[in-house]
């Protein structure tokens, strides 16, 4: 799960603290959790001395069973918040989730209903201004595109006990380019690329903000690239003063320079800046190296003056589209 990508060396490496043992037992309960909750035979964890890996989709399921294994369950619980602390993420003992302890403190943990594996999120009490916002942006926005006939933003659903539910997602973007070990062949970078445009101009034309595209909040669901976490987003017509939201300009690398001094100054020139971080991103594997064929476009995105920048999503595809017909 997405939500790991930061801790997971963190958590493997003290796996591997485990005696023989314990880590045989290990991972038994998880190849038997597995097969009771995927009706499938768990795929073997790895152990890579190089990058700490374990299985892919798994490692929610992967804390679960360490914590059963564990003879110290106490000790256990403090290992796995420590590996997890820089990544604002908490494991509860009493129902086995995952709470994530930035922003709106909500708990993530895996459901199940008659459509397959999902998401649920949730404030940890009473839904916080925060929780409720993004419902019901993200609500709204479901409803435009089921109309449109398309599918840009993570389809979520309220949950009968609070917060919401959403789609299971294979990969984040980050994930993805971490796992591949490099950087997309040209083909797969331009339809990412083209992709996260499209995605943006939808959430753009409908009169919303995102102000936090990283690559941890696109996700991969069906092989298909759509953007999730609302948490800071608005209206354009919306007080952008930032009351509601901690914290309130998103990840350093990713944000515009005036979302990091205050929300009211957020425009869609402050999404089309992310956007050329993550065309750097997605060809160079860094935010801030922009040593590729788009050099002139991420350029201009990301011009410390909001007016330098490109003018509308509209006008940063054409450019786009420009570069990638005269390369065909």
């Amino acid at each position: 799960m997405f939500w790991f990508d930061n801790s997971r060396k963190s958590l493997v490496s003290y796996s591997r603290s485990l005696n023989p043992e314990e880590r045989e037992h290990a991972e038994k309960i998880f190849t038997e959790k597995i097969g009771h909750e995927y009706g499938t035979k768990a795929p073997a964890l790895r152990f890579n001395s190089s990058d700490a890996k374990v299985i892919d989709d798994y490692e929610i399921i992967y804390v679960k069973a360490l914590y059963r294994a564990a003879s110290d369950k106490t000790h256990c619980i403090q290992e796995i918040n420590r590996c997890m602390y820089k990544d604002g993420l908490l494991f509860s003992e009493n129902d086995e989730s995952v709470i994530n302890a930035r922003g709106a403190c909500a708990y993530i943990k895996l459901v199940y209903d008659l459509d397959g594996l999902k998401i649920s999120k949730r404030a940890k009490e009473e839904p916080p201004f925060r929780i409720l916002r993004e419902f019901q942006i993200i609500r709204s926005l479901n409803q435009l595109q089921r109309e449109a006939n398309e599918s840009y933003i993570i389809e979520c659903e309220e949950d009968p006990n609070g917060g919401y539910i959403m789609e299971f997602a294979t990969d984040s973007l980050d994930q993805y380019i971490s796992r591949i070990g490099g950087t997309p062949n040209p083909d797969d970078s331009k339809k990412i690329i083209l992709r996260i445009i499209d995605c943006v101009s939808f959430l753009h034309s409908n009169n919303v903000l995102h102000r936090d595209l990283h690559p941890g909040n696109w996700l991969f669901i069906n092989g298909e690239l759509k953007v999730s976490d609302f948490g800071l987003a608005c209206y354009l017509s919306d007080d952008r003063s930032g009351k509601g939201y901690k914290p309130s300009y998103g990840v350093p690398a990713y944000t515009a320079p005036e979302q990091l001094d205050s929300l009211e100054n957020t425009s869609e020139q402050s999404d089309i800046y992310t956007i050329g971080r993550l065309i750097n991103f997605v060809l160079t594997k860094s935010p801030q190296k922009n040593n590729h064929f788009l050099h002139d476009i991420s350029e201009k995105c990301t011009l410390s003056e909001q007016k330098q920048r490109y003018y509308s999503i509209a006008e940063l595809k054409e450019a786009v589209l420009k570069i990638f017909n005269d390369m065909n």
